[in-house]
């Protein structure tokens, strides 16, 4: 039996509640959708299958925020398309890498990644950096961050906290970012560098 949100819909959260891949399918059919919380449940991937149920989000095209934290199966899924996409949780999804797409969110203003084993080095080339004010990184396993397209006009707020294997920041760090607010809490920073000011 299949059953259709209608399609007037322009929010749903439906935390913990024991989603799969295939229910959700019944989600990604409400293309009016600008807000999405699906955090806390089981999905493992937005992409098709053979049978077509299972739908890309790539179809919520008005979608500007998106929350799929605590989804610990989440491996397999795209963002390619959602360009009106302004905030984006994906903590504690046990990724690895970076879903596809994350270039096309040319107006995304807030992303959460921490609680994700992302690796060594965390790069922002993947994003346009024009909007992005607030970046989480917490407890992602990284041990150096590049800085290079981030833009100096806008001011932003980043956590790196819980990065024990981070042990420095680059001295360029404060002329590359207009910080407003920096969380190293438990990462391996023992000192800060200097401004050059």
């Amino acid at each position: 039996m299949s059953c259709q949100l209608p399609s007037t819909l322009v929010e749903v959260q439906m935390v913990k509640c024991g989603l799969t891949q295939s229910t959700s399918s019944v989600i990604c059919n409400s293309a009016k959708l600008q807000r999405l919380d699906l955090s806390g449940n089981d999905l493992q991937s937005f992409e098709y299958n053979n049978t077509g149920t299972i739908r890309k989000l790539t179809v919520l095209n008005d979608l500007e925020k998106l929350n799929l934290s605590d989804n610990r199966n989440l491996h397999t899924f795209t963002l390619a398309g959602l360009t009106k996409l302004k905030v984006l949780d994906l903590r504690c999804c046990n990724i690895q890498q970076l879903p596809s797409g994350m270039s096309d969110l040319h107006h995304i203003e807030k992303l959460y990644l921490g609680g994700n084993k992302l690796g060594l080095s965390f790069t922002f080339s993947c994003l346009q950096g024009k909007h992005l004010q607030t970046l989480g990184l917490y407890s992602c396993d990284i041990e150096k961050v590049q800085w290079e397209l981030m833009s100096p006009n806008i001011s932003y707020e980043l956590d790196l906290a819980g990065n024990k294997r981070l042990s420095c920041l680059p001295n360029n760090m404060w002329n590359a970012l207009n910080l407003k607010r920096l969380d190293l809490s438990g990462s391996g920073i023992s000192s800060i560098p200097n401004t050059g000011k």
